[in-house]
C-alpha cells in the first residue's frame, strides 16, 4: 500500500515519493546505492574515469532489454541522461560543465566529457529519490522534460499493467520474466534485484484508518506511511 495515489508516471517530471517507488519497480539506473549509501554499478558492467576526472566511460552489462524486447543501448542512456539533466539539480550542474555526452559505435558504451571535475558524478547517477536518472527508450526520453511521459516501458524487474490500473484505487505490476539481475547480493538499490513474486498490487484507501486495518489482513503488505492519529485509531 503506497503512501499516496500514483497520479503521474514520470520519475523525471516530479519528485513525489510514490512516483519514485513506481520508478524503482519498472526502471533501472546505471548505478544503485548499497545499504551504506555507496554508489555501485547496476546497469553498468564496467566504467572508468581519467586521471584528471574529466573523461568518464560507462559500458552497459550484457542482457539488458526493455519490456518490449528491444535491447537497451548507449543511445537510450544518453537520451535519458539528457532529459534527467534538464530537471534534476545534480543533473543540471553536470550538464552545465559537459563538453560532450555521446554513445559510442559499439552501442553499449557512453562517453561523457566534462570541462571540470564533478566529484558527485556517481552519487548523482545512483540517486534513489528526487528526479531519478531512470533509463528509458530514447524515443520516450525525447519527450520534453517539462511534459510528463505516458509510456511505462522500462527495463526493470517489474512491468506496469496499464489495463488494470485504477487511478485512486489500484496499481498493478507483473514480474518481468526477461529481467536479468546482477549476481551480487541485493543491498539497498544495488546488487541483484531477484523477484520472488509474479504480481504486485498497490491498493490506495482514501480513509487512512482503512489502510492501517488492511495491514492486519492476511496477505497484505505494509503501508509505506500513515498518519499517527490513524495508526492509534486502528
Amino acid at each position: 500500500m503506497p503512501n499516496a495515489d500514483l497520479q503521474t508516471l514520470d520519475p523525471i517530471n516530479t519528485t513525489a515519493g510514490v512516483v519514485q517507488s513506481h520508478a524503482h519497480m519498472i526502471y533501472d539506473q546505471l548505478f544503485g546505492r548499497d545499504a551504506e549509501q555507496r554508489p555501485q554499478p547496476q546497469m553498468v558492467g564496467a566504467y572508468s574515469v581519467s586521471a584528471d576526472a574529466l573523461a568518464w566511460r560507462f559500458t552497459l552489462r550484457d542482457g539488458l532489454a526493455f519490456h518490449d524486447g528491444a535491447p537497451v543501448t548507449a543511445t537510450d542512456v544518453v537520451a535519458s541522461l539528457r532529459r534527467w539533466g534538464a530537471r534534476d539539480p545534480h543533473g543540471r550542474q553536470i550538464m552545465a560543465i559537459t563538453t560532450s555526452l555521446t554513445a559510442e559505435p559499439d552501442g553499449k558504451t557512453v562517453a561523457w566529457t566534462l570541462n571540470r571535475p564533478y566529484g558527485l558524478m556517481l552519487d548523482a547517477l545512483s540517486k534513489p529519490s528526487g528526479n531519478m536518472p531512470a533509463i528509458m527508450p530514447a524515443a520516450v526520453a525525447a519527450t520534453d522534460p517539462f511534459t510528463a511521459i505516458q509510456s511505462t516501458i522500462g527495463s526493470g524487474p517489474f512491468m506496469f499493467v496499464r489495463e488494470e490500473w485504477v487511478p485512486g484505487s489500484r496499481v498493478v505490476y507483473r514480474r518481468n520474466p526477461n529481467y536479468l539481475p546482477r549476481a551480487e547480493p541485493a543491498s539497498g538499490t544495488a546488487g541483484g534485484k531477484v523477484v520472488h513474486v509474479d504480481r504486485v498490487e498497490w491498493l490506495t484507501y482514501r480513509k487512512p484508518w482503512r489502510s492501517i486495518s488492511c495491514q492486519c489482513s492476511p496477505g497484505a503488505a505494509c503501508a509505506s506511511s500513515a498518519p499517527t492519529r490513524s495508526a492509534r485509531r486502528a
